[in-house]
């Protein structure tokens, strides 16, 4: 997964050298709302990509992942305009993209881990390692 953000990040970067395009864009924080559909996706984004990783993984790696993944998407749009881009490029960097997949997160973890009572650190995994060492340790 790293290898993809960082593929990602690399390709979002190369694809603006030498263009008319390659100004980093911020976007100003009063520009955007709240409200807007853009940020109940991002928001979904980061729980929906949260709760995949969580499967295979213990929940602060998901996040981390995932949080990855947004700086890469958000430094995507600050270079690609979707002017000269069209579907690809973006506004600018948006905080409150960024903060809105944050909480979608937050909000999956609080669900999953609080509520519900499941592990942060997966410990199906933590018991398979545990008895692989001991077995590795008795055929020694």
């Amino acid at each position: 997964m790293f290898r993809v953000i960082k593929v990602m990040l690399f390709l979002s970067v190369m694809s603006t050298a030498g263009s008319s395009y390659a100004d980093f864009r911020i976007k100003p924080w009063n520009e955007s709302s709240w409200t807007s559909y853009d940020k109940y996706v991002h928001c979904a984004s980061g729980w929906i990509l949260t709760n995949q990783l969580d499967k295979s993984r213990p929940w602060w790696q998901a996040a981390l992942i995932g949080q990855g993944a947004s700086l890469v998407w958000e430094i995507k749009d600050g270079f690609l305009k979707w002017e000269e881009i069209g579907y690809w490029g973006g506004d600018g960097f948006d905080l409150k993209d960024h903060i809105a997949f944050t909480v979608g997160q937050l909000t999956q973890g609080f669900i999953d881990h609080i509520i519900f009572k499941k592990s942060i650190y997966n410990p199906d995994k933590a018991v398979k390692k545990r008895l692989n060492k001991d077995l590795y340790k008795e055929i020694k």
